[in-house]
């Protein structure tokens, strides 16, 4: 008897938490690993600033992944009660703007043939569509459908956010002209991005209303039964 009221070992406990970590926060451990690789791969002074870029993304997506889960609450806070994630969408309001303004200053449109311009808009569209084609397929077959609309606004989305600075990085010295017809697709992707993401809501809620309404009726059901119970044992 005397044996069965020591504590536990703690081990235990220490190794959930490491095999917790380990499955959970996967994404974390492979992105500091990426880091840790990519700062001390030596490079030529000549590519020293695209190592920098790299670099710079990678630590601040880890950063950003080790805040969220260190600090949830306050996280959800910061962003969601005090509208800080709007800061997000006016920085890219701003670059768009900056890739726009700078494309009609140098004449960037007009330079380029009107053929040309049309591929670029038939590339962005084929593009878009395929990407979420093939994420929704393989999603579908092993995930449920909110999962699987996360994954179909998530994969095929690019940002010039990442994009046109990642652009000046990897082509320096350019003249702005030539700048501004490497960063026109990117800004004519997003538009088509933003324009196939309205339309979607409109099939994905279709899609997954049944399923909605089943649970509210389930809940709805639950709640009254629930009441009925309380009523029920009050009365006695």
């Amino acid at each position: 008897m005397a044996a069965s009221n020591l504590p536990e070992p703690k081990w235990p406990q220490h190794l959930f938490a490491v095999k917790w970590f380990l499955i959970d926060q996967w994404f974390l451990l492979a992105l500091g690993s990426l880091v840790l690789i990519a700062s001390q791969v030596q490079v030529p002074a000549s590519r020293q600033g695209k190592k920098e870029i790299v670099v710079t993304y990678l630590c601040v997506a880890a950063i950003g992944q080790v805040v969220q889960n260190t600090f949830p609450k306050t996280t959800k806070k910061v962003f969601i009660e005090w509208r800080l994630n709007k800061i997000s969408s006016l920085a890219l309001l701003i670059i768009i703007w900056q890739t726009f303004d700078q494309a009609f200053r140098t004449g960037a449109f007009t330079s380029v043939k009107s053929d040309n311009i049309i591929f670029t808009v038939f590339i962005s569209i084929t593009y878009y569509a395929l990407w979420t084609f093939i994420c929704v397929s393989l999603s579908i077959l092993w995930l449920g459908k909110e999962d699987t609309i996360a994954v179909a606004y998530c994969v095929p989305a690019k940002t010039p956010a990442m994009g046109v600075p990642l652009s000046n990085v990897m082509f320096p010295g350019l003249p702005a002209i030539t700048a501004s017809k490497i960063q026109i697709p990117m800004v004519i992707f997003q538009a088509f991005q933003i324009v196939g993401g309205s339309l979607m809501t409109i099939v994905f809620r279709r899609w997954i209303r049944p399923d909605e309404e089943r649970k509210t009726a389930a809940a709805k059901a639950e709640h009254e039964r629930s009441i009925d119970s309380t009523l029920a044992v009050g009365s006695e």
